[in-house]
């Protein structure tokens, strides 16, 4: 699990009990001020929950994982910009 992702949450939530705004949060984390907000919506108990669904979700590219690793296998010098050709 990302416990960092976790933290952040907790910390954005800490603050805000602190009294700080939004803005002075982004700066004091250095994240970007959409995120302040988005973990503001987030409990801090459910970000627990939220963060277990990341990991479980399936990225993108699995279903095509093992053509591109051929792919690369058989065609080292291949650039990305290649392979999506």
């Amino acid at each position: 699990m990302d416990f960092e992702k976790v933290n952040r949450i907790t910390k954005v939530h800490h603050y805000k009990k602190k009294g700080f705004s939004n803005a002075k949060i982004n700066r004091m984390l250095g994240i970007h001020r959409n995120t302040v907000r988005s973990d503001l919506q987030k409990k801090p108990k459910e970000a627990i929950f939220w963060v277990k669904s990341l990991t479980n979700r399936e990225r993108k590219v699995e279903p095509y994982k093992e053509t591109i690793v051929n792919w690369l296998s058989n065609e080292p010098e291949l650039s990305a910009a290649q392979i999506e050709n």
